[in-house]
């Protein structure tokens, strides 16, 4: 069977969808599947008051990565940091992290690979150029992370924090890419790790860095690095009705985008074939694990629309990835509606399905982007809100 029929066989498989409901209104809900979804049944044509201390030496991103790695499994239960003392085993667990130790953690971790990027930039200049853009997304990353934290300064802090050491840079071009492709994977992880006991709005804020910082991590690498896979079934416990909702919400953007998969595939030739049917696989395997874990609820998933309108025309293999792009940034939206939801399997699947989206769109635009899936109006230089010392917004 040819590619060019191949592809249209998989524009015939292709939903009503529903509306991601969530508790913070600060978070990003999605709607469903593209604009405008039913058309006739054939493809579109081709077309507090109270002091709090100012933070003084967060965590680094070693002793967060460490923290994690016990905890990465979604199978696992969170596990709480070891306590100092021998008897820290006799010690009852400690609370989940509130967001401002989150946030802590998570801009000391930032700045930390900000000195890496500078570090490896200064050692081997002729990365400069290739590196400044993953350098400026993470100056953005740690820019919005310190907005979200807000502390008062005491009157009697004057004398200003020690510098941090450099980092270690290796010495050969390969191993310093190799170093940064560590990091960049590693602080994926851990904000996948970090936003399970978040709220919904810093959840969906580390959602977004930890997807783009898995476009780095491949961008970084020289095969085809692709980040962890998870296997993650809902049903041991039932889940709210917001829940499902974002789930279905999720479920009916993977159903248009397995249809304008199709639709694109028809117009691609060879290693875009190729890397169009692959991305398609991929949404059909995540439209699968989402009607699986319907299922287990005892919840009918929302089916497939006969057609549904594309957002412009498809006549060429430019418009064709011009739709995959719109295709792949649309689904990291609607993941990052089920982010918001507080039920801790359900944020670390749909994190690992955000950085597959944003990696598959950083291919696709041909850069990365500093918050995949997070609208403007949702990052805090862009809508200053009012909140109290010490507090996350």
């Amino acid at each position: 069977m040819s590619r060019r029929s191949s592809a249209a066989r998989i524009g015939a498989q292709t939903t009503t969808g529903g509306v991601v409901v969530v508790a913070d209104s600060s978070a990003i809900g999605s709607s469903s599947a593209l604009p405008d979804r039913r058309l006739d049944h054939r493809p579109h044509p081709p077309r507090s008051t109270g002091h709090t201390p100012a933070v003084t030496g967060g965590a680094t991103r070693r002793s967060v990565l460490a923290a994690s790695l016990a905890v990465l499994p979604v199978s696992a239960p969170l596990l709480a940091p070891a306590a100092c003392g021998s008897s820290a085993a006799a010690k009852p667990a400690a609370r989940p992290p509130s967001g401002v130790a989150i946030l802590t953690a998570a801009i000391a971790a930032k700045k930390d690979m900000i000195a890496l990027y500078k570090a490896v930039a200064a050692a081997h200049p002729s990365l400069a150029t290739r590196l400044d853009p993953l350098l400026r997304d993470n100056e953005a990353h740690l820019a919005e992370l310190q907005r979200r934290l807000i502390h008062p300064v005491p009157a009697h802090a004057t004398a200003s924090p020690s510098a941090r050491p450099s980092p270690p840079i290796p010495s050969g071009r390969v191993a310093a890419l190799a170093a940064l492709h560590s990091a960049e994977a590693a602080a994926a992880a851990v904000h996948a790790w970090q936003l399970r006991t978040a709220v919904p709005s810093l959840a969906q804020l580390l959602a977004s860095i930890s997807a783009c910082e898995a476009t780095h991590a491949a961008a970084l690498s020289s095969g085809d690095a692709s980040p962890v896979q998870a296997e993650m079934r809902a049903g041991a416990a039932r889940l709210s009705p917001a829940a499902i909702s974002a789930l279905q919400a999720a479920l009916a953007d993977e159903h248009a985008a397995v249809y304008g998969y199709g639709v694109a595939g028809a117009h691609l030739a060879g290693r875009q074939q190729d890397a169009a049917t692959r991305a398609w696989n991929a949404h059909r395997a995540r439209r699968d694990e989402l009607i699986g874990m319907l299922a287990a609820q005892g919840v009918p998933p929302v089916v497939a629309a006969a057609a549904y309108r594309l957002p412009f025309g498809v006549h060429s293999a430019h418009t064709a990835a011009s739709l995959a792009l719109a295709i792949e940034e649309r689904v990291t939206r609607a993941y990052l509606g089920l982010v918001a939801v507080p039920d801790t399997r359900l944020r670390a699947f749909a994190t690992l399905a955000m950085q597959e989206s944003a990696v598959r769109a950083a291919s696709l635009r041909g850069s990365t982007v500093a918050f995949p899936g997070l609208p403007h109006r949702a990052l805090a230089s862009a809508a200053p809100a009012r909140s109290r010392p010490g507090s996350p917004r």
